[in-house]
Parts: structure tokens; C-alpha cells; sequence
């Protein structure tokens, strides 16, 4: 069977809570390399602070990305985010104190370990579409 493959593939993640700590949710569009979604996630994910949602979206985002690896074989995989704390303890620019967000680390670093992944730091403006998908879990919709 003929498996295509994409050269970019393009995670943008977000995680939004209400009352910090509070309700919390989390938004993901993945797009392949000219721009089409791939997939949307909104879900609630309980009781957290931001910097919790943040890490929860970037955990399920590579749980998803796991899936999409197999069957679209990109050759790099660009994971967007608007948090300078998620994107500079994932690149050991900042210590990671809290214990729940180590541990989530931890479990990110082990998932995409031999995969093409980098991450980019982008503006909240750029990540307008994970914002939006994480408001509408959070408001149940």
C-alpha cells in the first residue's frame, strides 16, 4: 500500500483554565505541510492551572502525534505554542520546580524520543485557532 508522506507536519497547541487553578481545557490543530487539518482536539481536562493545561495539550498532542507518525511519515514535525514557560523548560532554558509539570515532561521527552520533533515559540496571534478550540472545550461546547 502506497503511504504518502509529508514533509511538515504542523502542531499548534494551547491550554486555557478558568480561576488558575480552575476548570481547564486544551485546544490542538494539527495541519500537514499545505496548510489542511489534519485534526482538531477540544476536550476538558479537569481542575488545573494554565501552565498544567499548557503541558496536558502538549502531552496529548504527542499522544496523537504517535498515530499520525505511522501513517503520514512526516520528515519534520513543528510543535507551535504561545507559552514562553512550556517552550523554554522544553528546551532546558528554564528548571522545572513544580512536580505535576516534571512529571509531564518527562513523559513528553520519552514519547517523541527519535522523532523529528522541534519546537517553535510563537505569539498568541499565530495560535489564535488552539486558543480558540481550548475556550470552546472549556465553555463545554
Amino acid at each position: 500500500m502506497f503511504q504518502k508522506r509529508f514533509s511538515i507536519l504542523n502542531i499548534f497547541i494551547d491550554g486555557a483554565s478558568s480561576g488558575n487553578p480552575g476548570p481547564s481545557a486544551i485546544g490542538i490543530l494539527i495541519t500537514d505541510n499545505q496548510g489542511r487539518v489534519v485534526k482538531k482536539i477540544a476536550r476538558q481536562i479537569g481542575y488545573a492551572t494554565n501552565n498544567q493545561a499548557e503541558y496536558t495539550a502538549l502531552l496529548h498532542a504527542v499522544r496523537e502525534l504517535q498515530t499520525l507518525q505511522e501513517r503520514m511519515h512526516p520528515q519534520t514535525i513543528i510543535i507551535h505554542t504561545d507559552s514562553e514557560l512550556l517552550y523554554n523548560q522544553l528546551l532546558g532554558k528554564y528548571r522545572v520546580c513544580h512536580p505535576e509539570l516534571r512529571k509531564l515532561l518527562n513523559q513528553v521527552q520519552r514519547w517523541i524520543d527519535g522523532l523529528p520533533v522541534v519546537f517553535r515559540k510563537i505569539r498568541r496571534e499565530e495560535n489564535r485557532a488552539a486558543d480558540r478550540l481550548a475556550k470552546k472545550a472549556l465553555k463545554g461546547g
